[in-house]
C-alpha cells in the first residue's frame, strides 16, 4: 500500500486520475488509464489482487503465450507485480 502510495506520487496529473509510473509504462498504453481496457487491451477493472497476480505470473512464465505481455513482465520484480496487482484491484 505505502509504495503504491509512493508511486502514485510520482506520476503526473490529477490526484483522481493518477496511476503510478510502472502502471503507466507497463500497462495504460493496452489497458487503458484506469484500466477500462482498449481495442489492445481487454479491461481489468474489478478483478481481485489475487486473479491479477495469477494472471501476472503466468505471462511472466509464459504459462500464457502472449508476446506482448511477457515482453513487458519478463524483468518485473515480485515487489513490482505485487504492487501493479494491488494498484489494478482499486480500479472499480
Amino acid at each position: 500500500e505505502e509504495k503504491l502510495e509512493e508511486l502514485k506520487k510520482q506520476a503526473s496529473g490529477s490526484m483522481n486520475n493518477r496511476v503510478s509510473q510502472l502502471y503507466s509504462l507497463r500497462c495504460k498504453a493496452c489497458h487503458g488509464s484506469e484500466g477500462q481496457g482498449t481495442q489492445v487491451g481487454p479491461s481489468i477493472k474489478g478483478k481481485s489482487v489475487e486473479y491479477i497476480l495469477s494472471k501476472l505470473d503466468d505471462y511472466k512464465n509464459n504459462r500464457v503465450k502472449n508476446s506482448l505481455m511477457q515482453g513487458l513482465l519478463t524483468n518485473a520484480t515480485q515487489d513490482e507485480l505485487n504492487t501493479l496487482a494491488q494498484e489494478i484491484s482499486s480500479f472499480k
